[in-house]
């Protein structure tokens, strides 16, 4: 195995002034540091034309001669392009003239890519600052008593991974070879060898780069993050000087990587902890003569305890039970005056359909807008603006100055002014058609940036907004941060929103002359026009590519090497490939990766009968699984050889479509051109020649052709296909509308629209519990749907409805009219995946159903939406406003607000509970999560009440949301007030149970609506939503039946580490429900509390035969994770600990009586099969053991199991102790037959990585409908932005205090902010200030 590495010298040479640059590369093999010769070095200027080749000497050095050019229009930054046989080819960019004088490319060898061998390849290179950086790799324990092992310098081989080579002396690069992972987590640092000081800010320049295999070639490339980053808020700066960057986890059962990038002081001397990845070993003990009484008193004794245990903790009286003050809670639920929620499903749809049709309707607004300015400017009815009239346009100027960080845009931009960019290729500065389109550019940069009447401040929630036009001139507003490079490097004539607004949907066929008629530089070129079509294609688009060979040979398509190589698949041979990214690299990979045969002419007819016969397999494709989508055909040629047959066969091969496909040819010998224009040439519809230099752009013009323009203004303003926005705001479509002189186009209008904006209200709404929404387009992708993340979340390839609903009432009774645009309702049987928690672990409750399906087009767009409502949320129940008979406003307690630092608290915080708002409280939630809080926000949410009718709900402004939702505020009310209206007893009875027990920590309750409310005060995630959270999921799910009665029992966690040194905690948590604690009625929340596991012991060991010497009492959660263990007291518990980590013969015992069952789901956003176990035992049941007798029996109506162990818990038989178990490797994983995957994986729950299928666009094993979409996962935090901080103070209402007003800092769970209360100290306000800065972000309990 071979990797080069390129380094550029320090000091390049400078021909003379703006003449010839030269750049010397040296060409190396990081795996040995010897020099390679016969590497194919090319040099890419801005305008994606190679300008220049070489091949690496005997010494490996290559000379890329940048050419001349003149001052003002020379290329500022150039690509290095590094190639040889046996190797990856890779590039980097941003090389830059007099600058980039030291720059290291890696190329790796093709890695080897057989089913039974997997090899990644980690490479670090860095600059000429420090002269050694040393890597270091954590290789875990091959076993559970085994030790980890250290991949360096001073160990430079371990089991599966070693050190390939360790550079001392600048650039590196160092290579790391992982071979045939074992289970566990590899972890990968980087280390400032003898630093001296010398900090990662202070020029070490390091480059991470990882390979693979099994995956085609790099995974990913991490330049070194920055240590200390420019703060985002004022105070927050703290300089640190770490030696040791943390890069990467990975997790070898899983396939998953962790990218870590943080800094630390020091590698930690063991490996990072995963799941179980084994059993741990048995210690000998001896089998305890102790007497159980035998089986039977064993499982009496046994389910005796579970029902005192039950009261003790559950009960009203019992520990849970008093401190979440469960009954008073669903008393004043059960109390507040209700109206009836009845609704329909074809309503649902068309209130959800009007909505997004709405909001979707404000982005054509302002393109059309745009457009109407653009066109007015080019036929002379509307001034023009001067360019130099608005200095800040230029993407020149150091925008740190001007730029302050948008929550709405994930970074640093301007909203006061705009980008304007000249591609490479632009028209030369100062002719006619540039100068018109730069100042249709300022003006409408002008138009969109006008202070408080531009386009940002009248609507907030706009995102990126953009015109390009056909002489290369293009504007793009907010202003961000950027350079130089950006001003040339960016032509949107080359990018696929632009094409596509020429284009609409398309399928593009690219031949490529692949004989050895032409020059390596010609070749190179013909490729390079390859990429560059393959650049214009969006997601709705497919392609494929074709080389020809020489005469009688069979060309090469995509995917032709699936028998050698198993990054390819036999099925992209024979069919076009929609162009997910996914699909788009590995055609650019194959374009790579082609070589020139020997042939002296290239069978172009052959290629092209190919690509023929593709479309047409294309078009009977779309013809039967969407027909209401119109694409068109289009067969690209670029060669330079003979087209070696005759007109007539040229002319009965394009007629074999009908309609014809559009030919293209790019010639780049003029020659060839012009004596074959009779043959191939005649039946163009454009042919010309290209030269070298024009290759990288002329040929990904081919959406200019007449075929096209035909139907551009038909289109009119359209929605683009969606893809994923680089600036990190998710999914995206882009409205875009072409702009017109006369019947010209000179350009294209885009407005972004982000996938979160379209349907929040999908997203965020909770009116019902189990009903819910999703949105396709006309080809059945799914745009979003609730078992994938939040949009801005999602990272998995694009994803297919009838994977997501599998039901055939489904695929037969809706599908057909949900793609074809048609209105409609069916009732259909299904099952669903239910969440009961952490997907991951808890997996999901299997519900069988019937439901009624509705669906509708959305108006103006090209979407349709489809509804699934449930019979228990059709007669719903919602709180009047107000919700409380004696409702007086006037008289209500001032709240405290979450966020401490907004100033809005009253009274003394250790009597009161904060209210928290979810983004779904509000009527625009994404606005809400754009908008950084203020202290007049914290006032008017804190105070906001309906006792006074609508007038008491907030404006919040213009874009946020513009009010509170009623119901979240009407939920507050029934807290806040009781029946009388007389104080609020729910936190009287919160702060009662807090001070009389030390064992409680924090109490809180979630509505369904969005409400959330807290014990003690605590800042809150800015995207916290408590229905998201695994308490709640779990307590909502926890249904009960038992003849005619039905109610929600009690859950409780799995123990967790608590952040302010409170010891171990678990959680309880109860729903309650609406209008009476009737199952039927829908759940109005979740009460929950936050206890220590300490206190578990004292009542377990208390309950009969759990107090008995020699008896081992756990108590197990639905999953079979240990809540609580005896070990767990004595020692720091580990998270999710599975029964068969603490006692493999139970978990068999449990397996074998059916009482332990495994299912799985599939995670659509990561590519992963998901199992779980399901606990379930109705009734006491037991056995025997090797040593002693084995009792389950639940813990009354929640969701708890105790499970009694006789004889010490004792595992003598040596069968038992040696019970097989094996790790969720890739292997073992795809060795599930079924559902009821056996035994084999005993060891814990799994996650297996699977493959996407790029020909069908679905994962592999999740296509038969076996299993179930898992539901998805909680959506990402983050906190609330830079507000202004101001102490709060006791309301000058409030008693004063006898002494200062304290407040206990909560205990929330692990990941939460750190701090020191491991004595139960108190703090006063602030002191919390000091500990929640104004970044902190805490994920609440269990939370």
């Amino acid at each position: 195995m071979r990797v080069l590495a390129l380094v550029l010298p320090l000091f390049p040479t400078i021909v003379s002034g703006y003449g010839s640059f030269n750049f010397a590369i040296q060409v190396k093999d990081s795996a040995t540091g010897n020099s390679i010769s016969g590497a194919l070095c090319a040099l890419v200027d801005e305008g994606n034309s190679i300008v220049a080749t070489s091949t690496s000497s005997g010494g490996g050095g290559c000379n890329l001669v940048a050419p001349s050019c003149s001052i003002g229009e020379c290329p500022v930054h150039f690509k290095a392009v590094i190639s040889k046989s046996g190797y990856y080819k890779t590039d980097r960019s941003g090389l830059q003239r007099e600058v980039d004088s030291s720059t290291q490319i890696q190329l790796t060898d093709l890695l080897s890519n057989t089913v039974d061998t997997s090899v990644l390849r980690v490479v670090l290179s860095w600059g000429d600052y420090h002269s050694d950086l040393d890597s270091h790799l954590i290789v875990p324990p091959q076993s559970s008593w085994g030790n980890p092992c250290f991949v360096y310098y001073g160990r430079q081989s371990c089991p599966s991974a070693e050190l390939d080579v360790d550079d001392t002396d600048y650039y590196g690069p160092e290579t790391t070879t992982i071979t045939n992972p074992h289970a566990g987590i590899y972890s990968y640092f980087v280390h400032i060898y003898g630093g001296n000081g010398k900090c990662w800010d202070s020029g070490i320049s390091a480059n991470v780069e990882v390979w693979s295999g099994n995956k085609g070639g790099k995974l990913w490339s991490s330049p070194q993050p920055e240590e200390n980053p420019e703060p985002k808020c004022p105070g927050e700066v703290e300089h640190t000087c770490k030696q040791y960057w943390h890069v990467f986890n990975f997790d070898a059962t899983t396939g998953a990587f962790d990218y870590v990038n943080e800094f630390v002081d020091n590698i930690p001397d063991k490996a990072v902890t995963a799941d179980e990845a084994f059993l741990p070993p048995i210690e000998n003990c001896q089998c305890s003569a102790y007497s159980d009484g035998g089986l039977g008193s064993w499982k009496t004794g046994t389910e005796s305890a579970a029902s005192s245990l039950a009261e003790s903790l559950f009960g009203d009286s019992g520990i849970g039970g008093v401190a979440m003050c469960q009954n008073a809670v669903q008393t004043k639920f059960s109390e507040a005056t209700t109206v009836d929620h009845s609704t329909t499903a074809s309503g649902f749809a068309e209130s959800l359909a009007t909505k997004v049709s709405t909001r979707f309707a404000n982005r054509v607004t302002q393109a059309t807008t745009m457009k109407s300015s653009a066109e007015n400017i080019y036929d002379g009815t509307a001034a023009a603006s001067d360019p130099l009239s608005h200095p800040n346009a230029r993407c020149t100027i150091p925008c740190e100055y001007d730029c302050t960080f948008e929550p709405a845009f994930f970074g640093d931009v301007n909203l006061n002014s705009y980008s304007l960019r000249f591609g490479a290729r632009a028209d030369a500065d100062g002719s006619a058609q540039r100068e018109a389109d730069t100042s249709v550019s300022v003006e409408l940069g002008n138009i969109v940036t006008a202070g408080s009447n531009g386009m940002f401040q009248v609507d907030p929630s706009t995102k990126w907004v953009y015109v390009g036009t056909e002489t290369g001139v293009n504007m793009m507003a907010p202003q961000s941060k950027g350079n130089l490079a950006d001003c040339h490097n960016y032509d949107p004539r080359i990018r696929p929103w632009y094409a596509e607004a020429f284009s609409g949907a398309k399928n593009v066929i690219i031949v490529v002359d692949g004989s050895g008629a032409q020059s390596t530089d010609e070749f190179l070129s013909m490729k390079q026009g390859a990429k560059a079509i393959l650049g214009t294609l969006a997601a709705g688009d497919t392609a494929n590519v074709v080389f020809a060979r020489g005469s009688g040979a069979t060309p090469d398509v995509a995917g032709s090497d699936y028998g050698t190589d198993i990054t390819y698949n036999e099925c992209q041979t024979d069919q076009m490939l929609r162009q997910t990214s996914t699909n788009n690299d590995l055609l650019n990979r194959f374009v790579d990766n082609e070589g020139k045969d020997s042939s002296s002419e290239a069978d172009i007819y052959a290629a092209i009968q190919v690509g023929q016969g593709l479309l047409g397999v294309q078009r009977n494709f779309a013809a039967a699984n969407y027909p209401s989508i119109s694409s068109k055909d289009v067969v690209i040629v670029l060669a330079g050889s003979a087209y070696m047959r005759t007109s007539s066969e040229y002319s009965t091969l394009k007629s074999g479509l009908d309609p014809q496909a559009s030919w293209v040819l790019h010639s780049i010998n003029q020659n060839r051109l012009d004596v074959d224009s009779a043959s191939l040439g005649v039946h163009m519809d454009r042919k010309e020649f290209t030269a070298a230099s024009d290759a990288g752009f002329s040929p990904a013009r081919y959406y200019t052709l007449p075929t096209f323009l035909s139907g551009i203004e038909a289109r009119g303003i359209f929605a683009s296909s969606f893809y994923t926005d680089s600036s990190g705001l998710g999914l995206v479509t882009s409205v875009v509308a072409p702009v017109y002189k006369d019947d010209n186009v000179m350009g294209v209008i885009g407005v972004d629209v982000t996938v979160l904006d379209l349907v929040s209200d999908l997203v965020f709404d909770r009116e019902f519990e189990t009903s819910y929404a999703f949105i396709v387009d006309a080809a059945g992708n799914v745009v979003w749907h609730p078992a994938l993340p939040s949009p801005e979340d999602i990272t998995g390839p694009q994803v297919k409805i009838k994977d997501l609903e599998i039901s055939d009432g489904f695929e037969n009774d809706v599908m057909p009219g949900l793609l074809s645009g048609t209105t409609g309702t069916a009732q259909v049987t299904k099952s669903s995946a239910v969440a009961r928690g952490d997907a991951t672990y808890a997996g999901f409750a299997l519900k069988s159903r019937t439901v009624t399906f509705a669906w509708r087009p959305i108006a103006g767009t090209p979407f349709r939406i489809g509804v699934v409502l449930t019979a228990e949320d059709s007669n719903g129940l919602q709180l009047s406003s107000p919700p409380i008979q004696s409702c007086n406003g006037a008289a209500l307690d001032c709240e405290v607000y979450h966020d401490l630092k907004l100033g809005q608290v009253c009274g003394y915080l250790d009597k009161k509970s904060a209210v928290f708002y979810s983004a779904s409280a509000f009527t625009s939630p994404e606005g809400w999560l754009e908008h950084a809080e203020t202290e007049a926000n914290a006032k008017v949410i804190s105070e906001a009440h309906t006792c006074d009718g609508a007038s008491g709900l907030p404006d919040m402004g213009k874009g946020l949301g513009s009010f509170l939702k009623a119901g979240p505020v009407n939920d507050n009310l029934v807290l806040r007030l009781g029946r009388g209206g007389e104080a609020n007893t729910i936190d009287t009875c919160w702060a009662g149970a807090q001070e009389s027990n030390s064992n409680v920590l924090m109490t809180y309750f979630g509505s369904a609506t969005g409400l959330f409310r807290l014990m003690p005060a605590s800042l809150i995630p800015k995207k916290y939503d408590a229905t998201r959270r695994t308490w709640y999921m779990a307590a909502v799910a926890n249904r009960w039946e038992n003849g005619d009665a039905a109610g929600y029992g009690v859950v409780m966690t799995t123990p967790y580490l608590d952040a302010f040194g409170q010891g171990e905690v678990v959680t309880i948590a109860k729903a309650v429900t609406r209008g009476g604690e009737e199952a039927t009625n829908p759940v109005a929340g979740v009460v929950g509390v936050d206890v220590k596991l300490s206190s578990l012991a004292g009542i377990v060991e208390q309950m009969g035969i759990c107090g008995k010497s020699n008896t081992v009492c756990m108590l197990l959660d639905e999953t079979a994770h240990v809540i609580f263990h005896p070990d767990f007291v004595s020692a720091e518990a580990d998270e999710k600990v599975f029964l068969a980590t603490i006692h493999r013969e139970a978990a068999d015992a449990l397996i074998s009586q059916s009482k332990l069952t495994q299912n799985a789901c599939i995670d659509y956003n990561d590519g992963r099969q998901k199992s779980s176990y399901s606990l379930s035992s109705e009734s006491v049941s037991g056995g025997s053991l090797s040593c002693g007798n084995w009792a389950l029996s639940k813990v009354g109506n929640a969701e708890v199991y105790l499970l009694a162990l006789s004889s010490n818990g004792c595992i003598v038989a040596s069968d038992k102790k040696n019970l097989a178990c094996k790790p969720c490797t890739k292997n073992n994983c795809n060795n599930w037959a079924s559902r009821g995957m056996g035994e084999s994986l005993l060891c814990q729950p799994c996650q297996c990585s699977m493959e996407y299928d790029g020909c069908d666009l679905r994962w592999e094993g999740g296509n038969d409908g076996e299993f179930l979409a898992c539901p998805a996962a909680p959506p990402s935090l983050f906190s609330n932005l830079c507000p202004t901080v101001k102490a709060p103070s006791p309301s000058p209402t409030a008693a004063p205090p006898t002494s200062a007003p304290s407040t206990k800092l909560p205990t929330m769970g692990k990941g939460y902010l750190n701090g020191d209360d491991s004595a139960g100290a108190s703090l006063n306000p602030s002191m919390i200030l000091a500990l929640f800065g104004s970044f902190a972000m805490i994920v609440v309990v269990g939370a």
